[in-house]
């Protein structure tokens, strides 16, 4: 006889209880993610998304225009800018090394070769038209150096000074880095930097490593300046894509059955937020990526590991050249994602997308046309703190920084532009979404 009690035997494994939470939490899973596929559908069913992505494809196409076409000397044709671009690359990669007393002795050695050069012809406009020989041994090999002393050896007072290695001796070399030092000095001492800036100056200025390392820097150098465009026209096209998120839903009098829908006051509402903020980043992310392998493949991806100060000799940060293009790259991406949201909160108060594309190309440009007073600090900060001034190298690595006055007695203390601004964004933009997510959720159907 079986003794086996009813109900005791295990269950098949196909016939397990279900837990009835974990289900309703991948079902709401499931129908966020649904909606969220809904939101991309709808924003890549409009033309305007493809118009803005040749925007973005012309822009960076572009950028590349400093090595299409040929090089002319007084009406002649010479080799292509490519041409001319792959032999600099080369020149450049011949004297890479550390930038130390011997190299710039050498280059101030070169450089008066180049002056008492007997075969100088001068042009028709009053310029000096070097040899072939000349031009290739120093100009080509050196000049990417050579524009330190311009800004090092610059007269009192003066940012630059383009004759500057004309004059230098031998014992110039010696002092190269001490002059440096002396330069950044008197320009701390200018009446326009308070004392946390000073003493920020100094802490990163003492981080840098010397004598400067130097390679070919031409892709970095090119990426940091493309950028800049880029990331303008990528942000204005991003932006248009996600105006009617909120607003075509008045504009199309579907907000009536939006609202009165199952999860038309909360969960679609995420759904849209989060869609229009993942679309601006991958849009972004992808339009940045493909700037700087596009360029490295084209100039080379030499001079990673040169300091920024080869290219910018008084600036303070202790960044390498790849580096200063990631710095870039997410201060851009954040600046971007900012804009996404300003125009996403935006689109949830206006009923019409043609408004928010308006307001939002207004407050993204007219930026660039203020000038601001160096000595007006207040003003100057707030404009920096407008996305499109975020774009800008000198903006992101300005040589003023943003100080902070004393906490319950505590000295006052500042940040650099490329830490304080990713994180600006990050707080406008959590402060920004609940807005959003209000003023599309209480708005009223006529």
């Amino acid at each position: 006889m079986n003794n086996k009690k009813i109900g005791t035997e295990p269950m098949h494994k196909d016939f397990m209880p279900i837990d009835e939470n974990k289900c309703m939490g991948m079902r709401m899973k499931n129908n966020f993610f649904t909606l969220v596929g809904f939101e991309y559908k709808k924003i890549f069913k409009r033309k305007s998304t493809y118009l803005s992505f040749l925007m973005i494809a012309i822009v960076i196409v572009l950028s590349f225009g400093i090595i299409i076409g040929d090089t002319y000397v007084e009406g002649d044709k010479g080799i292509s800018k490519y041409e001319l671009m792959n032999i600099d690359r080369e020149y450049s990669r011949s004297v890479k090394g550390y930038i130390d007393e011997n190299k710039i002795k050498e280059i101030i050695e070169q450089n008066k070769v180049l002056l008492s050069d007997i075969e100088n012809s001068p042009l028709s406009n009053g310029e000096v038209l070097l040899s072939k020989e000349t031009y290739e041994k120093f100009s080509m090999r050196y000049s990417y150096i050579a524009r330190l002393f311009r800004n090092v050896y610059a007269h009192k007072g003066e940012s630059f000074d383009y004759d500057a290695i004309d004059k230098l001796s031998d014992e110039d070399a010696k002092l190269f880095y001490n002059k440096r030092l002396d330069k950044i000095d008197e320009m701390l001492s200018n009446g326009y930097f308070t004392e946390a800036e000073i003493r920020k100056y100094h802490e990163l200025n003492f981080k840098i490593s010397t004598p400067f390392y130097f390679d070919h820097y031409k892709g970095y150098s090119v990426i940091m300046q493309s950028l800049v465009p880029i990331s303008i026209f990528a942000t204005l096209a991003i932006s248009i894509c996600i105006a009617p998120i909120f607003a075509s839903e008045y504009s199309g009098k579907t907000d009536q059955l939006i609202l009165t829908s199952k999860f038309g006051k909360n969960k679609l509402i995420n759904a849209k937020i989060f869609s229009g903020i993942t679309f601006s980043f991958i849009v972004s992310f992808l339009t940045v990526c493909i700037t700087i392998l596009s360029n490295l493949l084209i100039f080379g991806f030499d001079g990673a590991n040169v300091e920024l100060q080869v290219m910018f000799p008084l600036m303070p940060y202790p960044l390498t050249m790849l580096e200063a293009v990631i710095v870039m790259s997410i201060v851009s991406l954040m600046a971007t994602i900012l804009v996404s949201t300003f125009t996403m909160f935006m689109s949830s108060k206006l009923k019409n997308p043609f408004g928010v594309i308006i307001i939002t190309n207004i407050i993204l440009f007219a930026p660039m046309f203020i000038s601001i007073p160096e000595n007006n600090r207040v003003l100057a900060t707030i404009i920096r703190l407008l996305p499109v001034k975020m774009f800008e190298i000198s903006d992101v690595f300005s040589e003023h920084f943003f100080v902070f006055g004393d906490f319950a007695g505590a000295k006052s203390f500042a940040l650099t532009s490329y830490v304080f601004l990713p994180v600006f964004c990050f707080i406008v933009c959590i402060l920004l979404i609940p807005f959003t997510y209000r003023a599309f959720k209480k708005h009223q159907i006529s």
